[in-house]
Order: C-alpha cells, then structure tokens, then sequence
C-alpha cells in the first residue's frame, strides 16, 4: 500500500506552545552550550517567527489538497532556520529535534515532514512556488519524485500512478539513476518489467539446479522439499490420467470425450506444478 502525504497530513493536531528558556546553540554538542534566558531579546522575536510560520502551516492544513506545498515551505523554513529549538520541550530547554518538535507540537509524522520538505527542496528550492510543469502531479506522486536523481523526473507525465512510480523507481535506483534521458518513462516501466521476468527466471533456474538432499525421516515423517499437499495432488492427476489414458485404449469409440477430459486434467496439473514452483522459489 503506497503511503498518502495528504491523508496522513489532514488529522494533525498542534499543540500549546511556549518560548524556551535556554536555547541549544546551533551545530553544538547537546547540553555544553546554550543560549540563556537573560538573552531574550533573541529567544522572543524568534519565538515569535516560530508561532507565525505554525499559525500559516495550520491555515495550509485546512487547504491541504491545495495547499500542501505551502505546508512544505513552511515547516522547511522551520527547520532551516531552527526555530524548533525556541518552542519550550522539556523543563526550560528549546526541542534540539526538529522532527520530535513536527511530532509533539504539529501532530506531524516525521515521515510526512520529511516528503513534504523533500518536495519543497527538490521542486521549488525552498521557495513557496512549485513550478507550472509539475502542478498536475498530487503530493504522494512528487514525493516519490523527489527521490529520483540526475533529472529523471523531467521524463514524466502526469498519468504516471503511484503505483508506476514505485517500480520506476527501483528502476532507477538499481541502475543506479543513469538511464538513457531519451527514452519514455513508459519505455523505462517495459524495461523494468523484462528485467523482473528475466530474474525471476533466473531464480527458478537457480532451484532447477540445486541438488536437494535426500529427506530425513523426523518423528516418522518425511521431510522433503515439496509439502504433502502438493504430493497428494500431484498423485491423484497422476493415477487419474493413467486412468483416462486406460479408457481411451479400451474403447476408440470415446475418443473425443477422453481427449477433452485429458486436456482439462493436464491444464489443472499444471496450475498446481506452477502453485507448487512458486511456493518453492518464495522459500528461497
């Protein structure tokens, strides 16, 4: 199931928040410098920045469907100025996590925070703005792409679904984002796809020439590679087409009748040959 920037955004909650009394020191060690209360004239105003940007966030969160890009700006602007670190976590401490802060105060995932700066960062490069060439995309679609490198993003189109993203993306990645740029991102989704067929080959290739030893007996029973529902199936198709094979032999008359009937045991068969190899490569 693919994650949804949107839903996961629209049940936050914040939070009462209230001014710091000491402050860590930005790139710091935690607890061996900080910012004390009797230098408030630095700690209020930038309290006060911090309040304004999570009042215009909660106003984003009603909007989200239209909006979530703005919800993005402003919680990068938070956190690039680390005004999380003014908001009272503790005892008189500021938060030193922004992300713990987006949690307790906002109500926001860390996850959703993060796609949503991603999106702010890769698309818009920390301006309120997205660009006029990806508005057509939703939230879950660019935060997929804001993962993807080297450009590969501009190959899209809007009809690409969620689900198409996912695999591009694998597909990428594993190319290690170096993919011809003049191919269609349908072309790459065929690509992709052979390249999933041919593993999978590969890998029942690979069973195909392991050689299994012979199974032990344990508490008087076999243990053996194929489970003994498999067994049993595949000797109730064995004894029933030597069976059929019996009756066409017998009487030419039947003929048609027993040529269907085989036909139709040998393609149950083999649905349960192919249940049975595909268990087997799961277990790999």
């Amino acid at each position: 199931m693919s994650y949804d920037v949107i839903e996961t955004l629209v049940a936050t909650k914040k939070k009462e928040m209230q001014p710091a009394s000491i402050v860590q020191l930005e790139g710091e060690i935690q607890f061996t410098r900080y910012l004390p209360l009797e230098m408030s004239m630095k700690v209020e105003p930038k309290f006060a920045d911090l309040q304004r940007y999570v009042k215009d966030f909660g106003r984003c969160v009603k909007r989200i469907q239209d909006d979530f890009i703005l919800c993005g700006y402003f919680l990068n602007l938070i956190k690039r100025e680390g005004l999380y670190r003014y908001c009272i976590e503790e005892g008189l401490q500021g938060y030193t996590n922004f992300y713990k802060f987006c949690e307790e105060k906002l109500g926001v995932a860390q996850t959703t925070a993060k796609r949503l700066i991603a999106i702010n960062e890769h698309f818009c490069k920390n301006d309120s703005k997205l660009p006029e060439q990806y508005k057509s995309y939703g939230a879950s679609k660019l935060a997929i792409m804001a993962t993807f490198e080297n450009g590969l993003e501009g190959k899209l189109q809007p009809s690409v679904t969620v689900k198409q993203l996912d695999k591009l993306k694998k597909y990428y990645s594993s190319h290690e984002w170096h993919v011809d740029i003049q191919t269609t991102w349908r072309d790459d989704l065929k690509k992709f796809e052979i390249e999933q067929e041919e593993n999978r080959l590969l890998k029942s290739a690979r069973l195909l020439q392991r050689k299994f030893e012979s199974a032990k007996e344990t508490d008087g029973k076999p243990k053996g590679l194929v489970s003994d529902p498999y067994k049993a199936y595949t000797r109730f198709f064995d004894e029933t087409l030597r069976t059929v094979a019996g009756l066409y032999s017998n009487n030419t008359r039947f003929a048609p009748i027993v040529q269907e009937l085989e036909s139709v045991l040998k393609r149950l068969q083999g649905e349960v040959l192919k249940m049975q190899s595909n268990d087997m490569l799961d277990g790999l």
